[in-house]
């Protein structure tokens, strides 16, 4: 299977295609949820400002689309029926990937419009481990199209190796969501210091990329993207975030690897398919 990743389609058409996979998945009974980057894009859909933001901050680079393919997340459970009904859709599957991750993630391919669909089960296992559904939790039971502000926000502070993408992701995530709730439309940061405070390398990354991300919002600011106001905001979130974060009690199993510091690997290597 290869699919150049070169979209064909607008930031619009993309979304709208997710989005329609996960209420066609959703009438045949199949969780779906939008993560990565279209994920913020479509949650902040309703926010004409932050939409203009897409057109001027050249997220993948000049002259590139703004997404390369379309991710979501769903139920081990129900690997087997997300498969049938990817392949129902038209979506070829990658035989090769889908076995070897069997039950951590499978990949499709639509040759048609150029675009890869990633679907991961249950965590995210990247640099750290966002976990959606265990035992204890089922983080994919709300109605929306896509995860939680709040495990959107934990996704992107897990990665180690930082990318631009990612950090535009965290400012015009920011931007779209104010702290509140742990719901679908605000970011709880009590959740995020929680996860945080058990895992002292997580918390040393994401400390780390939140200064990053207010980095990258001077730049925006500076280049023209983000006005002085929308930049501000920004800046006072990520404020608010980081006080939540550090004052919130550490566990003794964050306390005991905290000791060792980065004379140890804190993170997971995360190769690219």
């Amino acid at each position: 299977m290869t699919v150049e990743k070169a979209v064909r389609l607008s930031n619009e058409e993309l979304s709208n295609i997710a989005t329609d996979l996960v209420s066609r998945a959703a009438s045949e009974n199949i969780t779906l949820k939008v993560i990565g980057g279209l994920a913020t894009y479509i949650r902040c859909s309703s926010r004409s400002d932050i939409l203009q933001l897409y057109g001027k901050v050249e997220r993948l680079g000049k002259d590139k689309p703004t997404f390369a393919d379309v991710d979501f997340i769903g139920f081990s459970r129900q690997e087997r029926e997300i498969q049938k009904f990817m392949q129902g859709m038209g979506y070829e599957p990658d035989r090769y990937v889908n076995a070897l991750f069997s039950g951590t993630r499978n990949v499709f391919s639509n040759s048609h419009d150029n675009f890869y669909v990633d679907v991961f089960y249950d965590t995210l296992n990247f640099s750290h481990d966002v976990v959606l559904v265990d035992r204890e939790r089922n983080r994919l039971s709300s109605g929306a199209v896509t995860i939680l502000p709040t495990d959107l926000m934990l996704s992107k502070l897990q990665v180690h190796d930082m990318t631009r993408k990612d950090l535009v992701d965290i400012v015009l995530l920011l931007l779209g969501h104010e702290f509140g709730e742990d719901s679908a439309d605000s970011i709880s940061a009590g959740y995020i210091s929680s996860i945080l405070a058990d895992d002292w390398g997580f918390h040393y990354d994401a400390i780390s990329n939140l200064e990053k991300a207010r980095s990258e919002s001077l730049s925006m600011l500076s280049s023209g993207v983000l006005s002085g106001k929308m930049q501000k905001d920004v800046n006072g979130k990520i404020d608010y975030l980081l006080r939540s974060i550090e004052s919130s009690p550490k566990t003794r199993t964050w306390e005991k690897r905290a000791k060792k510091g980065t004379k140890k690997i804190w993170y997971r290597e995360v190769d690219e398919l």
